[in-house]
């Protein structure tokens, strides 16, 4: 099936989200117009963008009138409605179903993982530590900033040890390139770092 007239699909470029519409989409070869919501400047609530997706959150898949938000939930709209041949949503409902699961696994889970060490890579950040049974381990949030995703560190919470039986000093400074693992006792709260064209630097 081919659609009259091109979807409109409202992404950000770096959105990993909106990347799988986006490759779902090329791998149906539909035609679509790529419409980026710019983030950082607020368009994604603004009231235009918050009446195709009321929680503000990309993507949007807009299709003859037809207005579906969320990534997974394109994905199969797009299966269902273009993908006559049923290659990558069967109809019965076991095969519905384990498609089903991994799009949950690859919305938490492996969405998590990946990102996490996209972040230890890209960014150098400590997201957490373990010896043994014990861990301690941080936590990570990207917020819209001036020029892309500003990266927040956050204190996260500790598996094991206590602040008394944790076996190593805090780091209060960068360390073999790596940010600071923040520990869920220390007084470092969270640290914020921006994009300033070339690298990130901490607020």
């Amino acid at each position: 099936m081919t659609p009259q007239q091109p979807l409109k699909l409202h992404r950000f470029r770096l959105s990993g989200h909106s990347h799988r519409a986006q490759l779902f989409l090329s791998l149906l070869g539909l035609p679509v117009e790529l419409v980026d919501v710019d983030l950082s400047a607020g368009a994604h609530k603004k009231p235009e963008f918050l009446a195709l997706n009321s929680l503000g959150q990309v993507p949007v898949l807009e299709d003859a009138g037809r207005v579906i938000a969320d990534s997974n939930a394109i994905l199969v709209y797009l299966a269902e409605r273009y993908d006559t041949d049923r290659r990558y949503y069967p109809a019965d409902p076991e095969g519905k179903a384990q498609v089903q699961r991994w799009l949950s696994v690859a919305a938490g889970p492996l969405f998590a993982g990946p990102c996490v060490a996209r972040l230890v890579r890209v960014f150098g950040a400590e997201t957490s530590r373990a010896v043994g049974d014990n861990q301690v381990l941080g936590a990570v949030a990207f917020e819209p900033g001036k020029r892309g995703l500003d990266i927040e560190l956050r204190s996260g919470h500790a598996l094991g040890w206590t602040e008394k039986s944790y076996p190593f000093p805090p780091d209060t400074t960068t360390a073999g390139g790596l940010e600071p693992l923040l520990l869920p006792w220390g007084d470092a709260g969270k640290r914020s770092y921006h994009w300033n064209g070339n690298a990130y630097v901490m607020q």
